[in-house]
């Protein structure tokens, strides 16, 4: 695999995820904001198997084609920041053809999670183990602005406003 060609995936992996988009589920914040210290006795349980559906469901929506630029912006941390950044990499032809697969989430606590996917260009993988991170931000689970802009750097290119 030439580094040209990595490159070129990479770019499409960003592109897809400017050009996607989704709605933010209706999920519970993690932590009751009637209290604003909780204790481990009043702190409410974690719903680990719910975080990672959402966290699945919100990765794919962003890095899809199908989502509209301002629904990826819901579901990327500071994505009002990172819009000039994932606007560029949405321009990109190849994003028609990019997508991701959650291979695994692994929720460490309320507000952050390890994502494992794959980049998906023209249904066929290519780049078969990423790893990544979601956080919890405005009430729902994102894509952490880390991890879109280490993909970035991936590409090679300056970095973008709000990296």
């Amino acid at each position: 695999m030439g580094r040209s060609w990595v490159a070129a995936v990479l770019v499409v992996g960003l592109a897809l995820t400017s050009c996607s988009s989704g709605k933010k589920s209706g999920s519970t914040p993690p932590s009751s904001p009637s209290s604003p210290s909780p204790t481990a006795s009043t702190a409410p349980s974690l719903d680990r198997a719910a975080a990672a559906a959402e966290i699945k469901k919100n990765w794919v929506a962003f890095f899809s084609k199908d989502t509209p630029l301002a629904s990826k912006l819901d579901y990327l941390q500071r994505g009002s920041a990172m819009r000039a950044a994932v606007e560029q990499f949405g321009r990109d032809p190849r994003t028609s053809q990019a997508a991701a697969k959650v291979t695994g989430v692994f929720v460490s606590s309320p507000a952050a999670a390890t994502v494992n996917y794959q980049v998906l260009l023209a249904g066929r993988v290519a780049l078969p183990s990423a790893v990544g991170t979601a956080v919890y931000e405005d009430g729902g689970w994102k894509v952490s602005d880390t991890t879109f802009c280490g993909l970035l750097a991936l590409t090679g290119g300056a970095k973008p406003a709000g990296c």
